[in-house]
């Protein structure tokens, strides 16, 4: 995982004089030093050690959210900041449906490269928010990738795969959490991306589907749609063609109406 404090430590050592300047920042227990060039900042939040990220907030760890399935400050020294935490903790919730049904197909399709090439990136991508038990876990998966161990795969991983689902639940708040965030757009606006996707899926151009589904992904939906939005993720992700038709026009459906 990326440590933001390595990171920091080595831009300092290898950017040149003349683009870093140093500021200090009391974060309420102490000064840390932060890079800046003089064009933007190089972090937006202090780097902080493991120490510090547990007292983050200027006082005490009970400021800090216990997340079932989380080791939080873990998650904090890697990222740099439990706000940086939080955002990601939404992203992964999203992603969860997606990305289980990839590594199902996969499996089914007997494509073990392609498995082992995504148990691993969620290996990572799981330990840098500080879900380590579950990483291991995604390692252990990859390891059998690695030896094509079939047998042992088939019989692992609807374990890993119910186990990794049910972070849905513990980070559910940081998902919804996201979506009031985003952007509020006109309904029109949210219509003519959910007919790009259909026209573009119709003419078999997945490049455009793409495109109109991230821009989909930053508008904030109406309550009624949120349920069909997570079904419409792992739909794209399997390339379910007749799916994604059938729940985007149901989504057209429930804005039209309103």
């Amino acid at each position: 995982p990326i440590v933001m404090k390595q990171i920091c430590q080595a831009l300092r050592e290898w950017l040149p004089e003349e683009l870093i300047h140093v500021i200090s920042a009391d974060d309420g227990a102490g000064t840390d030093t932060l890079l800046k060039t003089k064009e933007e900042t190089v972090t937006e939040n202090p780097v902080k050690t493991e120490e510090s990220a547990k007292s983050e907030g200027g006082g005490s760890s009970e400021e800090i959210l216990q997340i079932e399935g989380i080791d939080v400050a873990e998650g904090i020294k890697n990222l740099g900041s439990k706000e940086f935490l939080y955002e990601l903790l939404g992203d992964y919730c999203n992603l969860i449906d997606s990305k289980a049904l990839k590594i199902e197909k996969y499996l089914a399709d007997e494509r073990i490269k392609d498995y082992t090439i995504e148990v691993h990136a969620l290996k990572s991508s799981s330990r840098l928010i500080g879900a380590v038990e579950l990483s291991d876990q995604f390692r252990y998966l990859e390891d059998l990738g690695n030896t094509a161990d079939i047998e042992k795969i088939v019989e692992e991983t609807p374990k890993v795969l119910t186990h990794y689902r049910s972070y849905k639940t513990f980070l559910a708040p940081f998902a919804a959490k996201q979506e009031m965030e985003k952007k509020e757009v006109p309904k029109e606006e949210v219509l003519m991306y959910l007919k790009g996707i259909q026209e573009a899926i119709e003419g078999f151009d997945l490049d455009t589907a793409d495109a109109a589904m991230e821009q989909l992904e930053q508008c904030r939906l109406p309550e009624e749609c949120i349920p069909m939005m997570e079904k419409l993720r792992p739909l794209f992700a399997d390339v379910a063609m007749e799916e994604i038709i059938a729940v985007t026009d149901k989504m057209i459906a429930v804005l039209e109406e309103k």
